[in-house]
C-alpha cells in the first residue's frame, strides 16, 4: 500500500507537473493559434475579395466611360437625331455607304451593320480581344446600328430598354450578368443614354455586351489557392451569378455570409460554419462621378471562400507536433523520475516497512544503517535521518526490553524463592495450630478462657490459610508463564461445572445472605479445555463478585451458546462498582483495583481486600483457551463475561478489552 500511495502521488505530480501544463500549451496554441490563422486568413481573403471586386468595378467603369465617349460624339448624337420615327430595314438586306463618307455628312442609311455608327461599333469590338458587342437603340426603341447582326430590329419591349429610358434625364444601366442573345454566353449588360447637346433630352441607348471571360479574369485574381472559392453573388437577387472553383462550396460560402455569425474568426463558429469567407462589395463610383447622372448599378458581392479545416491544418500540424514532442518528452521524464524515486524513495520505505514489521514481531535487533550509508541504500537526506531516527529507537528498545526482562526474571526468581520458601513454614505454622487447636479442645479449661482462646486460634489459623492462598497464587502466577502451553485438554461440561463452582461457595452465600440467580441454558455442548484451569477462573470470579457484593445482595451467573461456536458465560454482582481508571488496569497484575473502603466486609476469606492477582490468573487462564474475557460496569455493580470457543484452536493474541465503551 505504501509504494502504491507514493506511485499515486507521483502519477499525480506528474499529472500536475507535466500533462496540466502540456494541456494548456495545447489549448493556448490551439485558441491563439488559430484565432491568429483565421485574422489573417480572414484579411487576406478580404484583401483578394476586395481585389477582385475593384478589378471588377475598374473594367466595368472603363467600358462604361468609352461608352459615355461614343455616346457624345456629335456624330453619334447627328445619327440619333436623324432616326427619330425611323424604322430600319431588316438586317438580311445590307445598306451600303458610299466610302470616305462622314458620319456627320451622310443621312441615316437603311442597313443597321453598314452605316457610320455600326461601323465604328465594330472596330471597337474588333480591336478588343473579349468580344465587346455594341447595339445602338432610338429612343422609340428600333435599333439604328449594330457591330453585328441583331435577331430583331426592336428592342422595345426588353427589361434593360425600359429601364434606362426611365425618368426623363436617363440612366447609365449596370444590368447583371444575363445570358447575351448573340452569344448565348453570360455577359454583363452595359446601357448608356444619349443626349441632345443643348436640351440634353434622351434621344436613345448604346448597348454594350461585355464578355464573361473579363469577370472571369478579375474574379481569378481572389484566388489565394487552388482550394479557393471565388463567387459573385447578387444581394437583391438571392443568388450566385458566377463562381469559380466548388459550386457546393461557393453555396455554402452564401449562406455564411448570409448568417449572424459571419465575422467572427473563433474556432468554434469557423468549425461550425465550415468556411472561411472573405467579401468585398463590387461599386462603380468612378463611373458615376464621370456620368454626372444617376448610375443603376447591381447589388454585387464577391465571395472568397475556403475550407476551415484547410485553412487550420497548419495550426493543427503544429498542435500535434507540440502534443507528440511534450508527451515524448513527459515520458522519458516519467521514466527518470520513477527510476529516481524507485531508487531513492521506494525502496528505502520499503526497507523501512519490512524492519517496521520485523519490529511488530519483537524483532529489536534489526538494524537499517550498516557503516556506509550507501551500501545501506540509504542517503544524507531526510529518508536517511529516518533511517537513523529508527535505528536509535529499536536500540532503545532493545536496551529496555533486557532491562525489564532481567528486572521480570528477578521479580520471577523472587516470587518463586520467596513463595517456595514460605509454604514450608507456613504448611508447619497450619499444622502446629490444629495440633494447639486439638489439644486446646481436650484441656478442661475454664469456658471463658478456652473461649478465647480458641478464638485467638481461629483467627490465627484463619490468616494463615490466608497467607498459604496468597502464596499459591504467586505459585499460579509465575508458573503460568512456564506451562503455558501445557493444558490437560478435555471435554468439559460448562454447565456442571458452573453448577459445581456455586455450590463450593454456597456456605459463603448463605453468610453473606446473598442471593444466587442462575440461568443455564440447555443443551450446552461440551466444550475443549483444561478443567482445572477454567475452574480456577470461575472460582476468582465468583469469589469476587461475592466479595463485592452487599450483604443481602444478588449474584448472577448465566450459561448460554451464541452463534460462531461459542459458549458465553456471565457472573454479575450487585456491588457499587469500579471507576474508569480502576477498569483500565484490572487484569494487570498486583492492581486491586478501587481502594478497599468500597468492599464489603465480614470475618472470613471473601471480604478483604485482595493482592489483585486473581483478574490476572483469569485473563491468562482464558487466553490459553484461545477465549475472550469482558468486564462493563452496569447501572448497579458490575458483569464479567467469558466466551469460549467449543472446538480447541489455537490462541489468539491477548488484547486489553475492559473498556465500558466497547460493551459486551
Amino acid at each position: 500500500m505504501l509504494r502504491l500511495t507514493i506511485r499515486r502521488k507521483l502519477i499525480g505530480t506528474l499529472v500536475i507537473t507535466g500533462f496540466l501544463p502540456l494541456v494548456v500549451l495545447l489549448v493556448a496554441v490551439l485558441s491563439f493559434g488559430t484565432h491568429s490563422r483565421l485574422e489573417t486568413v480572414s484579411t487576406s481573403f478580404k484583401e483578394l475579395a476586395r481585389a477582385s471586386s475593384q478589378g471588377i468595378s475598374d473594367r466595368i467603369d472603363a467600358e462604361g466611360r468609352r461608352l459615355l465617349l461614343l455616346a457624345r460624339l456629335p456624330g453619334t448624337i447627328r445619327a440619333f437625331e436623324l432616326s427619330a420615327g425611323w424604322a430600319p430595314a431588316a438586317a438580311s438586306q445590307p445598306v451600303t455607304t458610299p466610302p470616305g463618307a462622314g458620319l456627320t455628312h451622310l443621312p441615316i442609311p437603311t442597313g443597321l451593320l453598314e452605316n457610320p455608327l455600326a461601323r465604328r461599333m465594330r472596330i471597337i469590338s474588333r480591336d478588343n480581344p473579349q468580344r465587346f458587342h455594341f447595339l445602338a437603340v432610338n429612343a422609340a426603341g428600333n435599333i439604328i446600328a449594330a457591330d453585328i447582326a441583331p435577331d430583331e430590329t426592336t428592342v422595345a419591349t426588353h427589361h434593360w430598354f425600359k429601364r434606362g429610358m426611365a425618368g426623363v434625364d436617363g440612366r447609365i444601366l449596370i444590368q447583371a450578368i444575363a445570358e447575351d442573345p448573340h452569344t448565348h454566353e453570360p455577359a454583363v449588360i452595359l446601357v448608356v443614354p444619349v443626349r441632345k447637346v443643348k436640351s440634353g433630352t434622351v434621344i436613345g441607348l448604346i448597348k454594350e455586351t461585355v464578355g464573361i471571360h473579363t469577370i472571369e479574369r478579375q474574379l481569378a485574381r481572389g484566388m489565394g489557392s487552388q482550394e479557393s472559392t471565388v463567387a459573385i453573388y447578387d444581394t437583391r437577387l438571392k443568388r450566385i451569378l458566377f463562381s469559380i472553383g466548388s459550386t457546393p462550396r461557393a453555396e455554402k460560402s452564401v449562406k455564411v455570409f448570409s448568417s449572424a455569425s459571419f465575422g467572427k474568426n473563433d474556432l468554434l463558429s469557423s468549425l461550425a460554419r465550415g468556411l472561411v469567407v472573405g467579401a468585398a462589395k463590387v461599386e462603380c463610383s468612378s463611373l458615376r462621378r464621370r456620368a454626372g447622372t444617376p448610375v443603376i448599378s447591381p447589388h454585387w458581392v464577391v465571395l472568397v471562400s475556403q475550407s476551415a479545416v484547410a485553412v487550420l491544418a497548419p495550426i493543427f500540424d503544429q498542435v500535434r507536433l507540440v502534443a507528440l514532442l511534450g508527451l515524448l518528452m513527459i515520458i522519458i521524464l516519467f521514466g527518470l523520475g520513477f527510476f529516481i524515486s524507485q531508487r531513492e524513495v521506494i525502496s528505502p520505505l520499503r526497507r523501512l516497512r519490512v524492519a517496521a514489521a520485523a519490529v511488530t514481531r519483537g524483532e529489536l535487533n534489526v538494524r537499517l544503517l550498516s557503516g556506509d550509508h550507501h551500501s545501506s541504500g540509504f542517503r544524507h537526506d531526510e529518508l536517511g535521518e529516518l533511517a537513523h531516527d529508527f535505528d536509535a529507537m529499536t536500540r532503545s528498545l532493545q536496551g529496555t526490553r533486557h532491562t525489564l526482562e532481567r528486572r521480570e526474571a528477578a521479580k520471577s526468581r523472587f516470587i518463586t524463592i520467596a513463595a517456595h520458601e514460605l509454604r514450608t513454614p507456613i504448611g508447619a505454622l497450619l499444622g502446629h495450630l490444629d495440633l494447639v487447636k486439638s489439644r486446646v479442645a481436650e484441656c478442661r479449661l475454664e469456658p471463658e478462657i478456652q473461649s478465647r482462646i480458641s478464638h485467638s486460634l481461629e483467627v490465627a489459623i484463619s490468616n494463615g490459610q490466608r497467607l498459604e492462598t496468597i502464596v499459591n497464587e504467586l505459585l499460579k502466577l509465575v508458573k503460568e508463564d512456564r506451562i503455558a502451553q501445557n493444558l490437560r485438554w478435555q471435554k468439559v461440561n460448562m454447565v456442571d461445572l458452573v453448577r459445581s463452582v456455586c455450590a463450593e461457595h454456597a456456605d459463603f452465600f448463605h453468610e453473606r445472605q446473598l442471593n444466587l440467580d442462575m440461568h443455564l441454558a440447555e443443551n450446552i455442548p461440551p466444550i475443549d479445555g483444561d478443567e482445572a484451569k477454567l475452574r480456577d477462573a470461575l472460582v476468582n470470579v465468583v469469589g469476587n463478585a461475592i466479595r463485592f457484593s452487599p450483604a443481602g445482595g444478588t449474584v448472577r451467573v448465566a450459561v448460554r451458546k451464541v452463534v460462531g461456536g461459542m459458549v458465553e458465560i456471565d457472573v454479575e454482582d450487585s456491588g457499587p462498582g469500579m471507576s474508569q481508571e480502576a477498569m483500565g488496569s484490572l487484569f494487570e497484575p498486583f492492581q486491586p483495583g478501587d481502594d478497599a473502603a468500597q468492599h464489603s466486609t465480614a470475618a472470613n476469606e471473601q471480604s478483604g481486600f485482595g493482592l489483585g492477582l486473581g483478574l490476572a490468573i483469569v485473563r491468562r487462564f482464558i487466553d490459553m483457551h484461545a477465549g475472550r474475557v469482558f468486564i462493563q460496569k452496569l447501572p448497579v455493580g458490575t458483569r464479567v463475561r467469558f466466551i469460549l470457543p467449543i472446538e480447541r484452536f489455537e490462541p489468539l493474541p491477548a488484547a486489553n478489552e475492559t473498556s465500558p465503551s466497547e460493551g459486551i
